[in-house]
């Protein structure tokens, strides 16, 4: 009897989990907005643009999905905003906190108790968020759905390998 692989929780599959996170809150809003994601993390417009029209061709989007999919960002857009806001905010203040000199470790937890309470905010909103999109989906485009999902998995492990392999070079580990 084969056993279901654990899920360890380190700081590579947190990062993982963050870009997963960050990749579906770009690319959905820019399909249902036109290229005019809420997120701006890669080069530009531009390329979010791409990253979104080849998603939209690849779950073969109907007209009518495109319009469901915006109306339910533009609904939650302004939450997205906020909790992304909360989150950029917590972590200026923890940056701030760690280089403060001499350290003050009270603050330094302070503040990334900030971070991790409004990172939590955001994986929950984004989760509902992704949830409310992925029920547009057809069944058949859910199941692609999960193979892009699956396929970007993988991308970003194979990126996390190679970082964490230089790391090790350059630490001599």
């Amino acid at each position: 009897m084969t056993h279901p692989k654990r899920i360890v929780w380190t700081p590579a599959a947190t990062t993982l989990a963050f870009i997963l996170g960050l990749v579906t809150a770009v690319t959905l809003p820019a399909i249902a907005l036109g290229g005019a994601p809420l997120l701006h993390p890669f080069d530009g417009p531009s390329t979010t643009h791409r990253l979104a029209e080849r998603l939209a061709e690849r779950l073969e989007l109907t007209p009518q999905q495109i319009l469901a999919i915006r109306a339910q960002l533009q609904a939650q857009a302004p939450a997205i905003r906020d909790a992304v806001t909360a989150v950029q905010e917590a972590r200026k203040t923890q940056f701030a906190a760690i280089h403060q000199h001499p350290p003050v470790e009270f603050e330094i937890r302070a503040a990334a108790a900030e971070v991790a309470e409004a990172a939590t905010d955001l994986a929950v909103l984004r989760a509902e968020v992704v949830d409310s999109l992925y029920q547009i989906l057809t069944p058949e485009q859910q199941a692609e759905w999960q193979r892009i999902e699956a396929d970007l998995v993988a991308l970003v492990e194979s990126i996390l390998e190679r970082i964490q392999d230089r790391l090790d070079n350059a630490l001599g580990a």
